[in-house]
């Protein structure tokens, strides 16, 4: 259940940082900065992983957060989420 709840925080805090992300980055007319799929996807698995805390839901919410990232520092902005990534591919999800 400890485990849980940090990666309970990780989500918040990922989710916070995400969306601080993406108000930075004005998107344009090219695909580099498209990244409206990747965070539907990003919350898909977000509610996935919220109803059913299981191993598979973690490892597909840390890959869908990982794209989301990749999309965003995709934007002209060059907006920084090395951070963000990092604390990502800390996530160990191997205890669920």
């Amino acid at each position: 259940m400890k485990k849980s709840k940090r990666i309970a925080a990780y989500l918040v805090a990922m989710a916070t940082l995400i969306v601080f992300a993406l108000t930075g980055c004005e998107k344009d007319d090219s695909s580099s900065c498209d990244w409206d799929s990747a965070y539907q996807t990003y919350m898909q698995k977000v509610n996935a992983f919220t109803a059913n805390q299981s191993r598979s839901n973690c490892t597909a919410l840390k890959d869908a957060a990982l794209k989301l990232i990749d999309k965003i520092g995709n934007c002209e902005q060059g907006v920084s989420i090395k951070e963000a990534a990092e604390a990502w591919r800390q996530v160990d999800c191997s205890g669920l």
